[in-house]
């Protein structure tokens, strides 16, 4: 056989491989063995603790001693990174209508029309997000066709240049790969993310994926898979939310109890309790927050669910709901057993209450409060709210009941500002002197603090590594309006 015919037979392999070669970007083509080995522990069998009982005291470890000395600490500034901006590029308004126009044929059913208006975009970015977005349109009913279209977009990636905007295409595929079930092309895509933030962010995003095909036990390996902390637990904390909007409120609390920070238990709990407002199941996870036995976590879930929330889905019956969420907070503030915590749980509860414009029931709750800096607070927001309704004779009420404080002569100089511009020099004059007094006297008080004496610098002081240097960001992309 000669070397023409040998040529011509091996064509059509050799033309698939130069394709795959081309389309494929080298992150992918160096990444598949990292990902199969995460797809691959993802299949080991993993046991989750039991979820605590509410009625069952047995289950419960044994409560600390009551005492009042129990202080509990702020959570500490979470580390985070900036994402690689991408180089400022401008997308013209006609691709950005052709973007639109193609989306909207998918949204109707129209995949062909769809496809071929995409395919006019020049824009490779947002020829490749296209795609995605007709991907997952087309997944309802055509799903081959749907992955199809998908590995079209993935070789689109290979001409993009930004790396922000590359990753972000990325992202999307990985994560249309596993809403479709396909795991393993899902990680493989996930690989290729060079920023370690976003591609964290999509392997939790897979993991999530993972719990809505009834795969828990893959979906918390997945999660064991990532080397940052913080992005484990907030990917433990998206499962949690996940069961909770499908009232799966005991996977929620099971997921909780894997977490290891009293903030990240809080924040969790927070939001199952959210989910379960909105469902009108409240009752159904009151009872085991309440039986928590750590009273510095029950009392960050109580400041998170007392904040003042402005949310467009709660516009109507906002009142209604505000009250819930606050009685839900009461409730779980009255288990606390410890009494710094106690009162300030129950002072963000009062708190909340005037925020909601519920004065009776915040007043109420503040007179129940123990003298110190948590009944002060809200005592100030009581005389806030009257200082900005221009009440300043009733916000003068409450910040008299204020126990002297830097917060005290704070809120007196306000009001006397507000006495000044209404024309009463006289009151303000004496709120004013008696904030200056109120100022001297916590001066004094802090003076007495003895500051033990800083420790001994050793006699050979240790080098101190120099900081390497940051390269600048590079500007974002611009989108079309």
């Amino acid at each position: 056989m000669s070397y023409r015919k040998i040529a011509l037979c091996l064509r059509p392999l050799l033309t698939s491989c130069i394709l795959w070669v081309a389309i494929t970007p080298p992150s992918f083509a160096s990444s598949f063995q990292a990902a199969d080995k995460v797809y691959q522990i993802a299949d080991k069998p993993v046991v989750l603790p039991p979820i605590p009982s509410a009625n069952d005291s047995l289950v419960l470890p044994p409560l600390p001693p009551v005492n009042n000395s129990l202080i509990c600490l702020p959570p500490s500034l979470r580390s985070f990174s900036l994402p690689s901006l991408a180089k400022l590029q401008f997308i013209s308004s006609q691709a950005g209508n052709l973007a639109k126009i193609a989306v909207e044929y998918a949204a109707s059913g129209q995949y062909d029309q769809a496809i071929k208006t995409a395919q006019s975009i020049k824009d490779k970015y947002l020829l490749a997000n296209t795609l995605v977005k007709i991907a997952s349109f087309q997944r309802q009913t055509q799903p081959k066709q749907s992955l199809q279209l998908l590995s079209q977009a993935l070789g689109v990636v290979a001409g993009i240049e930004e790396d922000y905007s590359r990753n972000n295409v990325l992202k999307a595929i990985a994560i249309e790969y596993a809403t479709a079930g396909e795991f393993k092309l899902a990680l493989q895509t996930a690989q290729g993310i060079k920023d370690r933030s976003q591609k964290y962010d999509t392997i939790s995003k897979i993991a999530i994926q993972y719990v809505a095909k009834g795969r828990q036990d893959q979906a918390i390996r997945l999660i064991q898979t990532l080397p940052d902390e913080y992005k484990r637990n907030d990917a433990l904390i998206s499962i949690a939310e996940y069961y909770a909007d499908l009232s799966k409120y005991d996977q929620a609390l099971q997921i909780v109890e894997t977490l290891k920070y009293d903030y990240d238990k809080a924040d969790a709990l927070h939001k199952i309790v959210r989910q379960a407002l909105k469902a009108r199941q409240a009752a159904q996870v009151v009872g085991s927050i309440q039986a928590i036995s750590d009273d510095c976590t029950k009392s960050a879930v109580v400041t998170l669910l007392s904040r003042h929330y402005k949310e467009p889905d709660l516009e109507t019956n906002q009142e209604k709901e505000t009250l819930e969420r606050l009685s839900v907070a009461f409730q779980i503030a009255q288990s606390i057993k410890a009494e710094s915590p106690k009162t300030d749980a129950l002072s963000k509860v009062a708190i909340g209450y005037v925020d909601a414009g519920q004065i009776d029931l915040g007043w109420k709750l503040t007179q129940t409060l123990v003298e110190g800096y948590w009944k002060n607070q809200a005592l100030a927001k009581l005389a806030n709210y009257y200082l900005e309704a221009k009440q300043p004779d009733q916000a003068l009420t409450y910040a008299e009941m204020m126990k002297n404080s830097a917060e005290k002569a704070d809120m007196l100089t306000n009001i006397a500002g507000s006495y000044a511009k209404a024309g009463q020099a006289e009151k303000a004059s004496r709120l004013l002197s008696q904030a200056l007094e109120i100022t001297k006297m916590t001066a004094e008080s802090n003076n007495s603090f003895v500051i033990p004496p800083l420790p001994s610098l050793p006699s050979s002081p240790q080098k101190i590594p120099s900081i390497p240097q940051v390269r600048p960001l590079p500007l974002p992309r611009v989108m079309p309006r």
